[in-house]
């Protein structure tokens, strides 16, 4: 939905008929032509080319158009001047930031629920970003691949429909060449800024092979105001088109809010996941123990710190990944692991490790028995032993 905004001096005749033409789409407007609104032999379709329309229309502007400006009710008299239009258009939305050409054709039932049935001509139409926030300016890129009439229609986020072109300022609306084309163009008398409410707003391009007999009182507004239900004027339109004309229809969307939105709070640190083993598992008294927190790890950075706890007083007794240490008495000794990650996170782990107790030297052998023992050596020694309590 448009209203009235600054008015500014109109470019002089020669600039507004300079206009820009290069081959592929989304490629840059850097060259200009000028001539007919008629396709020249040598770039008629199905050949495709970008072109921002000033040249075939500059003739109907020097007629048609300095009238329209210089129209007392418009407010002024022969003063020549260019409108600046405001779009109304919707909503504060989180997404934001994005550059570049939204280029692709809407998805699912269109904004006006026309349906137009399966024919050779094709139509796209996109904005440059994802949204916009109010007092912005706003250009719409349509592209199509064959002459047809080719008519946009904005939806508001309030649901109000209007034709935006053509427009009191551009009604020639036939395009005669396929291409890429922009609205407004470099030398057109108006500007689309965007303006409240805020809300997601359509953009729904149909084009025809024929002219549909849209009610628009002559452009009496400067965008006439089709209806307040979606619905209802997509069902208005679709009974309009005439029966041997081919049509083809695309739509996009944008977001527009009223403030640029506070920045994303920076990402939540996750803390760090602790883990160790140690070996032996049933250690002596004494004995050297191995621990190994290697498998510990940090799911978004990294560890800084390892910190041992052997006898759970809350001191860190020993740092480092691996450690060993050994255990003075038997029983259970509790062990806590504490693991820092680089944003000073940090997580522990309680282990309880069983310390076997002091093995005692074996007894000697048993004395033996009460007796005689007679042992001979070489050479005829004898021996006797005589062995017993007394």
């Amino acid at each position: 939905m448009f209203g009235t905004g600054t008015i500014l001096p109109t470019p002089s005749p020669s600039a507004r008929r300079s206009s820009s033409a290069s081959s592929g789409i989304g490629a840059s407007l850097s060259r200009s032509r000028t001539g007919s609104r008629r396709a020249s032999p040598q770039r008629s379709w199905p050949g495709s080319h970008r072109t921002s329309r000033r040249g075939w229309k500059h003739q109907r502007r020097d007629k048609m158009g300095a009238r329209a400006r210089t129209n007392p009710a418009e407010g002024g008299s022969k003063m020549k001047r260019t409108l600046i239009f405001l779009l109304l258009i919707g909503g504060l939305f989180a997404l934001i930031g994005g550059g570049g050409a939204v280029q692709v054709q809407g998805q699912g039932t269109s904004p006006l629920g026309i349906v137009p049935e399966p024919s050779e001509l094709h139509v796209n139409i996109w904005v440059d970003k994802p949204a916009y926030r109010v007092g912005e300016e706003i250009v719409i890129h349509f592209w199509i691949n064959r002459p047809a009439w080719v008519y946009i229609i904005d939806i508001d986020a309030a649901g109000y429909a209007r034709l935006i072109f053509p427009n009191r300022f551009d009604r020639d609306n036939y395009i005669d060449q396929a291409g890429e084309y922009s609205l407004p163009g470099p030398s057109d008398p108006y500007r689309f800024v965007v303006v409240p409410p805020t809300g997601t707003e359509y953009l729904q391009i149909i084009a025809s092979t024929q002219p549909l007999p849209l009610d628009v009182q002559g452009f009496r507004e400067a965008f006439p105001l089709l209806g307040t239900d979606p619905g209802q004027v997509g069902a208005q339109i679709q009974g309009i088109i005439p029966v041997e004309a081919e049509t083809a229809t695309a739509w996009t969307s944008f977001q527009v809010f009223t403030h640029w939105p506070p920045p994303p709070p920076p990402p939540t640190n996750r803390p760090p996941v602790a883990s160790f083993t140690w070996d032996p598992y049933y250690p002596w008294v004494s004995q050297p123990v191995t621990f190994n927190a290697s498998s510990s790890y940090d799911p978004d950075g990294w560890i800084t710190a390892y910190r041992w706890d052997f006898n759970s007083d809350g001191i860190t007794d020993a740092l480092g990944a691996v450690v060993t240490h050994a255990f003075t008495y038997s029983g259970s000794h509790p062990v806590t692991l504490t693991v820092v990650d680089n944003l000073g996170a940090a997580a522990s782990i309680t282990h309880t490790v069983w310390v076997r107790g002091y093995v005692p030297p074996p007894p000697p052998p048993p004395a033996p028995a009460a007796g005689f023992y007679i042992d001979i050596e070489p050479g005829n020694v004898l021996h006797i032993t005589v062995q017993g309590s007394p």
